[in-house]
């Protein structure tokens, strides 16, 4: 599904478990597979985990949060180079799997099971274990402060 206003970006949800075959071929959920099409970029996320795109919300994603970063600035300059240096576009095969390399599984320390979060414009892939030790340690801090603290960030038409 498209956000409203921002037709090229999809809108990823759910939460879904699966795992990593010896190749590192993982067959993605059924529900996000229509919305990727034929070839997906691979990311490491600032979190141990491997952000997934579209091609297409990719490109939406570094126009709007990348590109603008400015050269000058010596965090923002290590955040793009951080971002770049960790691209990789791959071709989703007829069984709806991708190859995941090597340096994606290490980054985000996954062995064998794993968990695909549709996070709005993109997919995050997490280790089992990592996954359920961050949502553990986000409910240990009061939730209802934390989106106390967040809503400043609310967007108004």
């Amino acid at each position: 599904m498209a956000i409203k206003g921002h037709p090229r970006i999809t809108m990823y949800r759910g939460n879904y478990s699966n795992s990593i075959d010896g190749k590192g071929r993982c067959i993605l959920p059924a529900k996000f597979r229509p919305l990727l099409g034929e070839r997906c970029v691979l990311v490491n996320g600032f979190d141990p985990c491997v952000y997934l795109f579209s091609v297409e919300d990719y490109d939406a994603y570094v126009k709007e949060y990348i590109v603008p970063l400015p050269d000058e600035d010596d965090a923002a300059a290590k955040v793009k180079f951080y971002f770049y240096s960790s691209v990789y576009e791959c071709d989703i095969d007829a069984q709806g799997r991708i190859t995941i390399p090597q340096k994606f599984l290490d980054h985000a320390n996954i062995v064998k099971e794993m968990e695909n979060i549709g996070f709005s414009n993109r997919i995050e892939i997490w280790a089992k274990q990592d996954h359920s030790a961050h949502m553990e340690d986000i409910l240990k801090k009061d939730i209802k402060a934390l989106r106390k603290q967040t809503l400043h960030y609310r967007v108004k038409p």
